[in-house]
């Protein structure tokens, strides 16, 4: 590993540390899962998802993860994740390791702006509604293979993230984000 690499790691791993506001109260994290459970009659969400989605909700830290795999719910806890953040006033920005991966993210984060993590930096230098700001959430899916392949993006959204108020939601394997 380079040493690059293992400085973008001990940032992930700061970050993963460091304590911030929540960008969704317990409340209103609670109001926003009544309201899609409501308006989502026909859709089995179980307790995994729910306590998933509330996890990242309303953690306490800059960098929170969480494991759900793709075709196993992960689809409806990042639905309502997006649905509590949009409750609180805040926006959720989609990364993902490919412009493959986009259009489902956008899916699963109802409709939220999704972009190639490697393409981000020019699509934010570009569009002011692509900046974080302060209560924002960046989701970020295959979070292990994304530290893997592309730790000084992940770092660089960690950064961004901290200096605007923002936090970063990781889904990936937990064994392979330490």
């Amino acid at each position: 590993m380079s040493d690059s690499e293992h400085e973008c790691r001990a940032r992930y791993r700061w970050a993963l540390r460091t304590q911030v506001i929540p960008a969704v109260s317990a409340q209103t994290y609670e109001r926003a899962e009544a309201r899609y459970l409501a308006q989502h009659r026909e859709q089995r969400v179980d307790a995994g998802q729910r306590t998933l989605a509330r996890h990242l909700a309303v953690s306490h830290h800059l960098v929170e993860t969480g494991h759900r795999h793709a075709g196993l719910g992960r689809g409806v806890a990042l639905k309502l994740l997006a649905a509590a953040v949009r409750e609180g006033g805040g926006r959720v920005i989609g990364l993902g390791p490919s412009t493959f991966a986009v259009p489902g993210l956008s899916a699963d984060l109802n409709g939220a702006p999704t972009y190639a993590i490697g393409q981000w930096p020019t699509v934010r230098a570009a569009d002011a509604e692509a900046q974080p700001r302060a209560g924002d959430v960046l989701v970020i899916v295959d979070g292990d293979l994304i530290l893997h392949l592309y730790p000084e993006q992940m770092a660089a959204v960690i950064d961004e993230a901290a200096a605007t108020g923002a936090v970063v939601r990781i889904i990936g394997d937990p064994d392979r984000l330490r």
